[in-house]
C-alpha cells in the first residue's frame, strides 16, 4: 500500500509540474513529450517483474525514462536513454512501428547491499495517435545485461505519451 501511495503522489506532482505547459509548444526543460508506462514483464531495472515509469523526450534527442520496480521487496530504480533509429507506417492501419537502440542502468537497494545493473537495449514497438497530441504504445525490449554479469533479458512496456 505504501508503494501505491508513493506512486500516486509522484503522478500528481509530475502532472502538476507539467499542467501549465499543456497548451505550449514545449514543456518544462524544453521537452517535446512526457508520458507514463507500465513494464508488463521485465524492465530497465534489470528485474523480471513489473515496473512503473516516467518518459521524457526532446525533439531529435533521446527518449529518457525512469523506472521503479514494483514487484520486489527490495527497492530498485533505473534510468534508460533510447534513440529511435527507424520508424514507419503499417499499411492500411492507423499503427506505426519503430526500432530503437540505447542503454540502461539500475540500482537495487537491499538492507545492507547495493547492486548495480548496466546494459544495452533495443526497443521494438508499435504506436498510434488516438487524439491530436496523444500517443499510445506497446513495445518489446530485448536487453543485454553487461554488469553485474553478462545475460539476456526481455521486457515489454505499455504506455502513453503526451506531445507538446
Amino acid at each position: 500500500m505504501r508503494r501505491f501511495n508513493l506512486l500516486i503522489i509522484g503522478v500528481v506532482l509530475i502532472g502538476g509540474f507539467y499542467s501549465p505547459y499543456a497548451q505550449c509548444d514545449e514543456g518544462p526543460l524544453q521537452t517535446s513529450a512526457m508520458g507514463l508506462y507500465v513494464s508488463i514483464a521485465g524492465n530497465a531495472t534489470g528485474t523480471m517483474g513489473p515496473g512503473l515509469g516516467i518518459l521524457l523526450s526532446w525533439k531529435e534527442k533521446p527518449l529518457v525514462g525512469l523506472t521503479w520496480s514494483i514487484s520486489d521487496k527490495k527497492q530498485t530504480v533505473a534510468a534508460f536513454g533510447d534513440w529511435r533509429v527507424g520508424e514507419g507506417d503499417i499499411e492500411k492501419t492507423p499503427l506505426r512501428y519503430y526500432l530503437g537502440g540505447g542503454g540502461y542502468g539500475g540500482i537495487t537497494f537491499e538492507e545492507k547491499d547495493v547492486d548495480v545493473t548496466i546494459g544495452v537495449r533495443v526497443p521494438i514497438g508499435m504506436y498510434f495517435l488516438p487524439a491530436r497530441q496523444w500517443e499510445l504504445f506497446l513495445q518489446l525490449v530485448p536487453m543485454l545485461e553487461v554488469l553485474p554479469e553478462l545475460g539476456l533479458r526481455l521486457g515489454a512496456d505499455l504506455g502513453f505519451k503526451y506531445r507538446f
